[in-house]
């Protein structure tokens, strides 16, 4: 009886046969990750979009001024928002529950989100926020504490629906806010973009614009 070496490892065609078949499930597979991102931002953008429209609605209708604020991205790369209305007795009140961004999409935060080719600022970064007689209060959230100008940024829709700037230019007109795919490092000190980015001005090359008009306080989205 004749006995036959048992076959062992793989053929070089067989190999190739794999390799091929990987490279085309990548192919597959890269475009629809992609694609989910890009329809992720769209719907952060519309969300936020008809956040504001509310807002500068709830100013004119109540004839009081309100501002919506954003905190920095928690530890999971959540970034939330909220809107506060001034109660006309120097003081400011939480008028809307949190609401927030799928994880893993956050507000600009730095060049990095804008390419170092692009002139326009975030109006949410503390910095820019705009200088108020009545300040907005501290805000809570999950056992964390932030305060306004330093570590939250916000704008303001006034009673006739445009946006508050202060003497300073803050917000930054026009008043733009940009929604990328990012991690953070909890502090929202530290946040970068995961997506593809774009070879031109090394920002990244999917992302959504949210840009306020300061005269009317009317909204635009702006996509790639």
């Amino acid at each position: 009886m004749l006995l036959m070496n048992a076959k062992k490892g793989f053929t070089l065609i067989e190999l190739l046969c794999v390799v091929a078949i990987m490279v085309v499930l990548m192919a597959l597979i890269i475009p629809a990750v992609q694609s989910t991102g890009a329809s992720t931002l769209t719907t952060s953008g519309a969300r936020l979009s008809s956040f504001f429209e509310s807002a500068r609605q709830t100013a004119i209708v109540t004839r009081q001024p309100v501002a919506v604020a954003m905190l920095p991205a928690d530890s999971n790369s959540v970034q939330r928002f909220t809107a506060l209305g001034y109660s006309g007795s120097s003081s400011w009140t939480q008028i809307s529950k949190w609401n927030s961004f799928p994880p893993g999409i956050l507000a600009a935060s730095g060049t990095e989100y804008y390419g170092a080719t692009y002139s326009f600022q975030d109006a949410f970064a503390p910095g820019n926020s705009p200088t108020l007689l009545y300040p907005l209060p501290s805000l809570s959230y999950s056992g964390a504490t932030y305060q306004p100008n330093s570590t939250y940024g916000y704008i303001v829709f006034l009673a006739d629906g445009s946006l508050f700037q202060d003497g300073n230019g803050h917000p930054p007109i026009p008043c733009m806010l940009r929604l990328a795919q990012g991690i953070t490092n909890g502090n929202g000190g530290v946040q970068r973009y995961t997506g593809p980015a774009n070879p031109t001005n090394g920002g990244p090359a999917n992302f959504c614009d949210i840009i306020v008009d300061n005269a009317t306080g009317q909204v635009k989205i702006m996509r790639p």
